[in-house]
């Protein structure tokens, strides 16, 4: 998950005390229904920036959340998703501000 505190509009990471200005986004995918969805699965764990990733029904098939330092490097990421051979489509949401977060 992402370790980020919200303070006065800017997400916070809290790693080691450094406290930076972090991009998160969710990165919805279509994946192709080639029975290989474990094996993307897989692949997607492999990808560091990747914080959490959700099978959901609806219009996509995985909803991937990512925390980067910057815009290059959310492309990079979105990038080395789409490289997958399973994706078929992706659309990326960058969070400009999250009002409530509960953790259980």
């Amino acid at each position: 998950m992402c370790r980020l505190s919200f303070y006065r509009g800017v997400f916070l990471r809290g790693d080691k005390g450094v406290k930076m200005r972090m991009i998160s986004a969710y990165i919805l995918t279509t994946v192709k229904q080639d029975g290989k969805l474990h094996q993307t699965l897989e692949q997607m764990q492999k990808i560091k920036q990747i914080s959490s990733v959700s099978v959901v029904s609806g219009n996509y098939d995985l909803m991937i959340l990512t925390c980067v330092n910057t815009l290059a490097d959310l492309y990079d990421v979105t990038s080395e998703i789409q490289s997958n051979p399973s994706i078929i489509k992706t659309s990326t949401q960058v969070i400009e501000q999250e009002i409530i977060q509960k953790h259980t």
